[in-house]
């Protein structure tokens, strides 16, 4: 990836309060005959206009699950906690435990959402014009002609060449690169609050990952606030203000991108950085031994324990997080290392 760059941060008058506050989050699944699974546990962050916060970890650690559960995706799951979200015009709304018919309101207008794989989340039996005026019609904002007018601009906006004619195609007509711009516009097209993106550069090759994320360098420059899924850490460190590093559900380090990648409290934070390759740095690559645990038999001390380097005995009891500076970390030595 390219030098890491900063886009400044809005200016947002005398308010400093996040769009989003998150606290406490946790996520049950319930299987029928079977005990139930806590797959996110206790997370809790701030989501800020014009900055974009990471969520790093290995498959399987809660990232996606985390969000979707806010969105009021996972019907199958009990969620607890807490999800504020500000709105100065329309109040305050809690997403947590949120009516179906109300999250409805919220998804799309103030919440969008740009998923994964495109060619899966996009309907492949309608146009892509349809797909855009979709949002536009269910959340009454226009007619259906100035739903195809803003359709077509918001193909322009994303760099999309010849918006008129590619607005009348089919997801399958489009290569990998162009739908996952078409998933960008979808998301952001009735201009939400906060846009999650799930792994928006998967599958595609680096010049085409470098003009997703300046397309949205460009919303964060409008004032939106953006959660980055991501496995990569060149990835977040290149386009993220701040970072949650999540292992089996729980946050483990929470700070800035900088302040936590330049100088990791965490074992696991430090093993993630030590296996991935970043520019200007020669260091051998590292691998993390074993695997993350079964989430229907997490440990009861530090999950991380079974893996880490540096394990003592009071790493077998639970972990709280350690506030230390500005930053967080699930590590009863995040005071020495800091």
């Amino acid at each position: 990836m390219p030098e890491p760059r900063r886009v400044p941060v809005p200016a947002s008058g005398t308010d400093d309060r996040p769009v989003l506050e998150v606290r406490d989050l946790t996520v049950t699944f319930l299987p029928p005959k079977r005990r139930p699974i806590t797959v996110v546990d206790g997370l809790s962050l701030d989501l800020h206009a014009g900055r974009a916060h990471a969520l790093v970890g290995e498959s399987g650690s809660g990232k996606s699950v985390s969000m979707r559960a806010l969105m009021g995706l996972l019907p199958q799951a009990r969620v607890t906690g807490s999800a504020t979200l500000r709105g100065d015009a329309v109040g305050d709304a809690e997403l947590v435990g949120m009516p179906a018919s109300s999250m409805r309101s919220v998804r799309g207008a103030r919440i969008g959402m740009i998923f994964q794989n495109a060619m899966d989340a996009m309907n492949p039996t309608l146009t892509v014009e349809t797909q855009l005026c979709e949002p536009l019609l269910w959340h009454g904002l226009c007619d259906r002609e100035e739903a195809s007018r803003r359709a077509v601009e918001a193909l322009r906006a994303v760099g999309i060449p010849e918006p008129e004619r590619r607005v009348k195609m089919y997801p399958f007509q489009l290569s990998g690169g162009m739908r996952q711009r078409v998933m960008i516009a979808m998301a952001t097209i009735v201009k939400p609050e906060i846009v999650i993106a799930d792994e928006p550069t998967t599958a595609l090759d680096v010049t085409v990952q470098l003009q997703i994320l300046d397309l949205l360098n460009d919303l964060k420059k409008q004032g939106m606030a953006i959660v980055m899924i991501t496995h990569d850490l060149g990835v977040a460190r290149y386009f993220c203000d701040d970072i949650s590093v999540l292992y089996s559900g729980q946050i483990v380090e929470q700070g800035t991108i900088d302040e936590v990648l330049d100088g990791p409290l965490h074992p696991y934070t430090e093993g993630l950085r030590g296996s991935v390759l970043e520019l200007g740095d020669d260091s051998p690559l590292h691998t993390i031994p074993g695997q993350p645990p079964d989430p229907s038999a997490a440990p009861r001390g530090c999950r991380f324990a079974p893996r880490c380097p540096l394990v003592e005995d009071r790493c077998l009891q639970p972990q709280p997080l350690i506030q230390v500076g500005d930053r967080t970390a699930r590590c009863w030595k995040a005071t020495d290392r800091g």
